[in-house]
């Protein structure tokens, strides 16, 4: 908790020096870094009334569970002289070239730039960027309300995998903190992880089309992008596919264009450390990297 007061005792220095805030997320985000992004963008928000705030997203088109993360915009604002980044792993996993706007980074997987070593808060204790910025929210006296609730539970769930790989007690009892019963979990469960009968059918192909490895229980599965709808699609299609019983360790292979994207999913395996080996990054069971062909 110190050096996260530290951290943010240097933030909120250069956010008073600053006119223009940019709060941006890494490229091809997933759930929890879009939730933490919009959780951050209301805490500073309501502390810095007087400041322009600004979320960016270079990969981002939409995500139907809350209205409010339409904020987030996949084009950037002509100027902006602070970016705060969300669990990029790199700068350049930011999507923005402006080398002489300060950054700040909050990470809770290692960040793996080694050029880059001023500004970064980063917590792999925690199991989610959302329980971060709850920690942030609590710091700087927050009011915290039914939104910021159900925003950092999206988060903490979606990146858990409805606490799925959920290893940390402390985790478990702020989602029990956070539970309001005016929330739908049955809703909420549906918004993050359901899919439309369109994608059922995309994922029903991938599954015939797929080589199951039983003595490994390795699935290897095959995809083309643009069959995709977007990111949110893909994800849950991997969130679902990793349901199969019979395998522990998942593999989705999606071509565009002349790159490979590989998707790793694991119940045993750490594929983060395999993610890494060929310069992608991510969780211990949940990663991925891309290669040109």
């Amino acid at each position: 908790m110190n050096k996260l007061k530290k951290f943010l005792g240097r933030l909120l220095k250069d956010i008073n020096k600053s006119k223009d805030i940019l709060i941006a997320s890494h490229i091809e985000p997933d759930i929890d870094c879009l939730a933490s992004q919009l959780g951050l963008y209301y805490i500073l928000k309501d502390k810095f009334k007087n400041k322009k705030f600004y979320l960016y997203n270079k990969d981002f088109k939409s995500l139907e569970i809350l209205k409010d993360f339409k904020l987030i915009k996949n084009k950037l604002p002509k100027k902006f002289d602070l970016v705060i980044g969300i669990e990029p792993s790199s700068i350049e996993r930011l999507g923005i070239c402006k080398a002489d706007s300060k950054i700040y980074i909050i990470d809770h997987h290692k960040y793996l730039d080694k050029d880059y070593k001023e500004n970064l808060y980063i917590d792999e204790n925690s199991e989610s960027c959302a329980e971060i910025v709850y920690e942030i929210a609590k710091i700087l006296k927050y009011k915290i309300d039914k939104k910021f609730r159900k925003i950092i539970l999206i988060g903490i769930l979606g990146d858990s995998g409805w606490i799925r790989y959920t290893k940390n007690k402390k985790t478990l009892k702020l989602i029990s903190k956070l539970y309001d019963e005016k929330i739908s979990l049955r809703n909420l469960y549906k918004s993050i992880f359901g899919l439309s009968l369109k994608e059922f059918h995309l994922l029903n192909e991938i599954l015939e089309s797929g080589e199951f490895f039983k003595k490994e229980k390795i699935f290897i599965g095959y995809i083309e992008s643009e069959k995709i709808k977007d990111n949110e699609t893909l994800r849950k299609i991997i969130y679902l596919l990793t349901m199969v019983k019979e395998a522990s360790t998942f593999v989705l292979i999606e071509k565009r264009k002349n790159e490979l994207y590989v998707h790793l999913r694991s119940d045993e395996i750490n594929v983060g450390e395999i993610a890494k080996k060929f310069g992608g990054g991510g969780h211990k069971f949940s990663s991925g990297f891309k290669i040109k062909i």
